[in-house]
């Protein structure tokens, strides 16, 4: 009788008639019938998603626009309160809809693409995404979501058609807004066909419709180095330093092997400004194929340190007295780990270095020196340069860097009281020296940022740098130094939130690890980017886990982790190690079974499965169908 009155329930019965009378209305575009209705539903259950959906559809057809921004905004809360991405993708879309109406095209993208990172195969929300950006008159970002929505398999003919209308009035648009493309695209075709003389023809169309775009600017410089124009080159090379002295760094971090190439770019076009006018002047050639040489080093060296070698190779010999080829060839060479020849080559830069009486060159050599002994494992002539480097080096980063070295260095020897005094002086630098040293560069940026607005950007890449690196090398202490420098220059950048929150928990710091990545979720959320969302769930994760014990709250981001990487069997095992914890043996078992057939070598989980089988109290015939599992898996205990 009781399980009768359950099912039908008058009270039930009444809501799914009212719904169907919604439904109907709505299907009849009667909106101003079912507007009451749905509010009448929403008092009786205030959390029914679908009805918070179909009212804000109708309070749009009505013209209610705010009304209806106002309910889809309470409707998003409680879809990600309940985690149910297919109502988080309807409202959000709900809201970039209402902003749209207002023409609020800002907002109406954020939650556009909000929608599509829950959904990225929705071509109505596409259309809209790219409408908006067309009226911001972002033109590019309109073709690229509208050329990424045609490329789905899954278009109907409808789709197709609105989608192919809209792109030809974007691109109509494009060739307005951006008419040297098209000379730019057929150049680099004849660049990468090695027709130079015909890339240049087209560079140059390109160049005299947009003469301030310095990726054109760029591709005149390299296809003129290749016609072996170089007093041209050099002339265009001067246009983009005044125009933007960081934009070489800047475009070449990502090539060759090491990034710290760029920097080879910077310190090259901030040498080659400084002479420029001594060369102007006295209209020396051999100045001209001086830096023409190491223009040319620099610019091989990204795809081949033995090209870029012969290049630097070659400056030097033309002129054996200056210091910047010598300094570009040793730093190659060790790059291409020739370490005896960059010794040989850093004692001639030694010389010129006495000659001139110059300090910091005196710091370098002895820079480069140790680091050629580290890498051929002579450690007490490592520690013999680090020492006399400490003496002419002003760089406190540097300093600090000599000191944690050397310690390192005397523990592995087992020399206690010099590592105890080095690590004494490196922790003394840190408490005391570091906050000045912060404080002065934060001083430096503000003086900076009228003069070059990508400062912030580029010192922040480079602790970046610093820090990815000293964490590749087991040096949590000085990495989280430097990444905390770059997050405070850059402290949107979800790369550097991301490396930041990572090298908080491997070093054991979870609350602040968790922090910053409830931090990067925020902020992953207001720009769109989904990319690393894994990590920063990985980060709450742990803290719940290992800080809090909180297993629940620990799980619930787990699984968040592994609905973005579902072949994770760490994630599948953490799952499985939070529902253990718990005392929920059934589902720890189901996901310590999910784990193991992700990865079957660790029989470590079948060892747990067969531990609570034994000691937990589970019915006989639950136990058999484990065993029988296990059995499979030709388990033995």
């Amino acid at each position: 009788m009781n399980e009768t009155k359950n099912i039908y329930d008058p009270q039930k019965m009444n809501f799914d008639k009212l719904l169907g009378e919604g439904i109907t209305f709505v299907k009849n575009q009667q909106f101003f019938k079912a507007i009451p209705i749905f509010k009448e539903l929403l008092n009786i259950n205030p959390n029914n998603l679908k009805v918070m959906n179909l009212l804000c559809e109708s309070l749009y057809e009505q013209n209610k626009t705010r009304e209806a921004i106002s309910l889809a905004q309470k409707g998003l809360e409680k879809s990600r309160n309940q985690l149910n991405r297919f109502f988080i993708n309807k409202f959000n879309k709900q809201i970039g809809f209402g902003f749209q109406k207002n023409s609020d095209y800002d907002k109406a993208v954020i939650h556009y693409k909000l929608a599509l990172v829950q959904n990225n195969f929705d071509v109505g929300i596409s259309i809209e995404l790219s409408k908006c950006y067309l009226k911001l008159n972002k033109i590019k970002e309109a073709l690229k979501v509208c050329e990424d929505a045609i490329s789905y398999n899954t278009l109907k003919e409808e789709e197709e058609r609105s989608l192919s209308a809209l792109k030809i009035t974007i691109e109509e648009e494009y060739q307005k807004a951006f008419p040297e493309e098209k000379y730019l695209a057929a150049g680099n075709r004849y660049f990468d066909e090695r027709k130079f003389q015909q890339a240049l023809s087209e560079y140059e169309k390109a160049y005299h419709r947009a003469p301030n775009n310095i990726l054109i600017l760029e591709k005149l410089f390299l296809v003129n180095i290749e016609l072996k124009k170089n007093k041209e080159a050099i002339e265009i090379g001067e246009k983009i330093i005044s125009k933007d002295i960081n934009f070489i760094k800047t475009f070449y971090k990502g090539r060759g092997e090491f990034s710290m190439l760029s920097n080879v770019y910077l310190n090259l076009y901030e040498i080659y400004k400084n002479s420029w006018h001594f060369i102007k002047r006295n209209q020396c050639e051999s100045m001209y194929e001086y830096y023409q040489l190491i223009l040319r080093g620099a610019y091989e060296s990204t795809f081949s340190y033995k090209k870029g070698i012969e290049f630097f190779t070659a400056a030097y010999q033309k002129m054996p007295e200056r210091y910047e080829a010598l300094e570009r060839l040793i730093v190659t060479l060790i790059f291409d780990r020739d370490y005896k020849t960059a010794i040989k080559y850093n004692a001639i830069a030694f010389k010129i270095a006495k000659a001139e009486k110059d300090k910091q060159k005196f710091a370098r050599y002895y820079e480069l020196e140790a680091l050629c002994y580290q890498n051929l494992a002579q450690r007490n002539k490592e520690i013999e340069s680090l020492e006399i480097e400490l003496k002419f080096t002003d760089d406190i980063e540097r300093k600090t860097y000599i000191y944690s070295r050397l310690a390192e260095i005397y523990k592995s020897q087992g020399k206690t009281e010099l590592y105890s005094k080095n690590i004494d002086k490196y922790w003394e630098l840190v408490r005391n020296g570091a906050d000045d040293f912060l404080d002065l560069q934060s001083k430096l940026m503000e003086e900076q940022v009228e003069a070059d607005k990508n400062s912030d950007y580029n010192l922040s890449y480079e602790h970046f740098r610093k820090g990815s690196f000293l964490n590749s090398q087991k040096k949590p202490i000085e990495a989280l130094a430097e990444l905390k420098k770059a997050f405070w220059l850059l402290p949107h950048e979800l790369k550097i939130v991301e490396a930041y929150s990572r090298c908080l928990r491997e070093s054991g710091f979870y609350k602040e690890a968790s922090n910053m990545a409830y931090e990067g979720l925020e902020i992953a959320c207001q720009i769109f980017d989904n990319k690393y969302a894994e990590s920063f769930f990985l980060s709450v994760a742990c803290y719940w886990f290992y800080d809090e014990a909180n297993y629940d709250e620990a799980r619930k981001f787990y699984e968040l982790a592994l609905k973005h990487n579902p072949y994770s069997f760490d994630h599948a095992y953490k799952i499985a190690l939070c529902y253990d914890k718990l005392d929920y043996v059934f589902k720890a078992m189901d996901n310590y079974e999910k784990a193991y057939e992700m990865k079957s070598s660790e029989k470590y989980v079948l060892d747990r499965i067969y531990e609570i089988l034994t000691t937990k109290n589970i019915s006989e015939s639950s136990k058999k169908t484990y065993l029988e599992w296990l059995g499979k898996q030709n388990y033995k205990h």
